[in-house]
C-alpha cells in the first residue's frame, strides 16, 4: 500500500453534468468529478473526488435508477490522492478505485 492511498466516508455528491469520458492509451473510460463532503464543507470537510471506470459506471446507473440531475448519497470511497493539472493550475484530488454505496437510509436527497 502507498503512502498516498485515502479512504473517506460520507456524503457523495453526483451530478450528471459533470460525466465525461478520459482517453488513456487509446481507450475510452467513464469519468465522473464529484465531491463527497466528511464533514461541514465550511470547516473543509469537502474533497473532490474523481471517479473512473466502474465506480463511475455505477455512479452513473444511480443517477439515473434515481431520474435526477444531482444526488446525495452516503459512501465509502476507497482511492489514491493525486495532484491533476487543470488549465495550467494543479488541483488535489482522490481518485476513486472502489466505492461503496450504503443503502438509502434518512436523510439522502436527489434533485431533479
Amino acid at each position: 500500500m502507498s503512502n498516498n492511498s485515502v479512504t473517506l466516508q460520507g456524503w457523495l455528491i453526483l451530478r450528471r453534468d459533470r460525466w465525461h469520458v478520459e482517453r488513456v492509451n487509446g481507450k475510452d473510460f467513464p469519468a465522473l468529478d464529484a465531491e463527497i463532503d466528511t464533514d461541514k464543507p465550511y470547516l473543509g470537510g469537502r474533497h473532490p473526488v474523481v471517479l473512473e471506470g466502474r465506480p463511475a459506471e455505477l455512479a452513473l446507473a444511480l443517477l439515473e435508477a434515481q431520474q435526477v440531475n444531482r444526488l446525495r448519497v452516503q459512501a465509502t470511497v476507497r482511492g489514491k490522492l493525486l495532484t491533476i493539472w487543470q488549465q495550467s493550475t494543479p488541483r488535489t484530488v482522490v481518485v476513486a478505485r472502489y466505492v461503496d454505496f450504503m443503502p438509502n437510509g434518512s436523510g439522502s436527497g436527489a434533485e431533479a
